[in-house]
């Protein structure tokens, strides 16, 4: 005769919880065995009442129908059980309904009955012949003698031993093949994760050893939507593809990502010089027809404040540390304004003629700040000592004209011009104040950025040529200019965003999108590897 059920547990409702744990370690333990006692049975089904019997006066047909179609009977043998009727009605069914099957057999479980035990301490109805069913021990003091934790006692001494008895095999030859079977199963998933591991770090080595290799990806154009021609090199990419563009009469244009023109802002006059983007939300931007810099908040669209230079000229440069939260801002004079919580903490004035301020990074921990001038000289402020002292000056006879700058592990990489190269150059000084030429170019070298938390540094200039370097090693390139006819007089603009790793090129007609993928040499992405 076949079953629908394994077992059907009778218990009391104060030890429902125990009941509810049996059917779940019954049901899912079973696939741990060994094959060879799950070839002709799958699985374990353990029925469980889920009625008030206490509401009735009798078993319902539902609970009948259950103990019916259960092989086994496993009772909870507990002091609140012995005192139940139902428990006692349900055992006197099965008794009933197994005449038929004399091999439905009834266990017992024992809960928290006294170390001593009598025919007394069991429900009468399970007494045949002045003796009891097979018993198993789960009360707290057989635990604790066999210093076996509990879920291993739980697991040997009731589960495989509930088990022996689906099965009709003996719990000797159970236990001894199902731990044999664990041993094995606990080795294969040991040499199987030693195998991922040492396959992980083959490749994290051949990865280290041959590089990572970068690669530029176009991931989208769109149409430049903008009204008229700007030569403004203002841009913000925005970390959902959105665009903030300056313009060449002191507009700012907020641009969605799919090239649709969202707002404008008119606060500045002339042409935008520089745009910078914070948190994604806070907009610094300067002019230089204005001698003041603004700043937006883009998510609340309102004005947070304007910093005016106190001698009326037009702001070109400046940077932004929210850590520290300080304002540096250099103006087309030369005159360098350090602000944090809205005072001036230092400045200081151009003496020697080396005209307007044209870059400002911040490095070492936002601690020291990183200044050039468009006629050449580097400055660094060193922000933790007397605002007096704090700010030097050097130069290099061999450079005259500086665009952008950025610092690496102690040297200073420049985007610059001078008579002895007679080209414009992307260059390293060292800290002795060496140059190294590492690359030169046919167009204006426009703009360096340090990617962050890395070595790598990208460099774009006005043919449209996009360069990704580590040290004085060029990594990878891009160009753009034989899909642009007329980038001229700086109407090719850059800006990358870290949060997204991507460039958007901004030109007269067309807005690129291009993505830095990181491959290894198998070729799968590994963007996380970029920051090795």
């Amino acid at each position: 005769m076949k079953y629908r059920y394994d077992a059907f547990i009778s218990y009391s409702r104060k030890d429902e919880a125990v009941a509810q744990l049996l059917q779940k370690k019954l049901e899912h333990k079973f696939s741990d065995l060994h094959p060879k006692y799950r070839v002709k049975k799958q699985r374990v089904m353990v029925a469980l009442d889920s009625e008030d019997l206490e509401a009735s006066e009798d078993l319902s047909d539902e609970i009948k129908k259950k103990i019916g179609e259960s092989k086994h009977l496993i009772v909870l043998n507990s002091k609140s059980s012995n005192k139940s009727e139902w428990v006692k009605k349900e055992i006197t069914f099965f008794k009933e309904s197994r005449k038929k099957d004399n091999k439905r057999k009834i266990i017992t479980l024992l809960l928290d009955l006294p170390e001593e035990l009598s025919i007394g301490d069991f429900p009468t109805e399970l007494i045949e012949n002045n003796k009891v069913p097979l018993a198993l021990d789960l009360r707290p003091s057989s635990i604790s003698k066999s210093r076996s934790s509990f879920k291993k006692y739980y697991e040997q001494n009731i589960i495989l031993q509930i088990y022996s008895t689906f099965l009709n095999v003996k719990y000797s030859d159970l236990i001894n093949r199902h731990e044999k079977h664990r041993r094995q199963v606990r080795y294969r998933r040991i040499t199987t994760a030693l195998t991922i591991i040492i396959v992980l770090l083959s490749i994290f080595v051949i990865a280290l050893i041959q590089g990572i290799k970068p690669n530029f990806k176009i991931s989208n154009e769109i149409d430049n939507p903008l009204p008229e021609q700007t030569f403004s090199p203002a841009i913000v990419l925005k970390n959902d593809k959105s665009i903030i563009k300056g313009t060449d009469n002191g507009s700012i244009y907020f641009i969605d990502s799919n090239g649709s023109l969202r707002d404008s802002l008119n606060l500045l006059t002339g042409l935008v010089i520089e745009l910078e983007l914070y948190h994604d939300s806070i907009l610094l931007g300067s002019s230089l027809e204005s001698d003041f810099l603004i700043i937006w908040n883009t998510i609340e669209n309102k004005l947070i404040r304007k910093i005016s230079n106190p001698d009326t000229i037009p702001f070109t440069s400046f940077a932004y540390s929210p850590k520290t939260n300080t304002v540096v801002i250099g103006d087309n004079e030369g005159t360098l304004f350090i602000e944090r919580d809205r005072e001036i903490l230092s400045y200081k004035s151009d003496d020697e003629g080396w005209g307007r301020i044209q870059d400002i990074k911040f490095f070492a921990n936002e601690e020291k700040i990183l200044y050039c001038f468009l006629d050449g000289p580097v400055g660094i402020v060193d922000l933790k000592q007397d605002k007096n002292t704090a700010i030097e000056t050097f130069s290099n006879p061999n450079i005259e004209t500086v665009h952008s700058i950025e610092e690496v592990n102690g040297s200073i990489f420049l985007c610059a011009w001078g008579t002895s190269f007679s080209t414009n150059v992307f260059l390293k000084l060292s800290s002795e104040n060496n140059l190294i030429q590492i690359r030169n170019s046919t167009s204006t070298l426009d703009e360096i950025h340090r990617i962050n938390n890395t070595d790598k540094i990208l460099t774009f200039d006005w043919d449209g040529n996009i360069r990704l370097f580590e040290d004085e090693k060029e990594l990878t390139n891009i160009s753009i200019s034989d899909k642009v006819h007329y980038i001229e007089n700086n109407a090719f603009t850059i800006d990358y965003n870290d949060e997204i790793n991507t460039v958007c090129a901004f030109t007269n007609n067309k807005i690129y999108f291009i993505e830095i993928e990181w491959r290894t040499i198998f070729g799968i992405k590994s963007t996380y590897l970029k920051y090795l």
